[in-house]
């Protein structure tokens, strides 16, 4: 069965405009800023058909953040993204990288308020988090597999409960640490 690959961040202009749209479901620094977002490289690529402007001229993606995935509507957009994965384009999986279904500590909402001021309330928060996706993924799409890059117990040591959402029902981790 083949799987995808996701990137646990929204970016680039889709990310923006989803942004634009909901800046309320994305996670904040405790300054109130996005971390990632970079407004001259914004600036350049809103001018990327403009005469004498490279297109290549921005080294980085203007836009990267994070979702904020213990919110309702957070996970109810997030769901029918890996839906169309499968029934538009036949995958039977996602492959997750980056960033994907978890909060820690530092991490504020739209409001302000930091979502979990402690490492087992990060753990808990993102294991329900993760259940919660994969259990609306899985009311349409039953045999549908999920895949965490960043399993090395060094990464995961603060989250067993996430891990063990991700593992149930037969998640598979990868890790990019190499062994020597």
């Amino acid at each position: 069965w083949p799987v995808t690959y996701v990137n646990g961040t929204t970016w680039a202009a889709s990310g923006y405009e989803l942004f634009a749209r909901h800046p309320d479901w994305f996670i904040y620094g405790r300054d109130g800023e996005i971390t990632l977002y970079d407004m001259a490289s914004r600036e350049t690529f809103h001018r990327r058909h403009e005469p004498g402007i490279d297109p290549n001229s921005y080294q980085r993606i203007f836009f990267q953040a994070i979702l904020n995935p213990p919110l309702p509507a957070v996970q109810a957009y997030i769901a029918p993204q890996y839906l169309k994965t499968a029934k538009v384009m036949g995958f039977r999986g996602v492959r997750m990288d980056v960033r994907y279904l978890e909060v820690h500590p530092g991490e504020y909402d739209f409001s302000g308020r930091e979502i979990a001021p402690t490492d087992a309330q990060a753990d808990a928060i993102s294991a329900k988090a993760v259940a919660n996706v994969k259990r609306l993924v899985h009311k349409e799409v039953p045999d549908f597999t999920f895949g965490y890059n960043y399993a090395s117990p060094d990464e995961t040591r603060l989250m067993p409960l996430t891990m063990q959402e991700r593992c149930r029902g037969g998640g598979w981790m990868l890790d990019e640490v190499s062994c020597t």
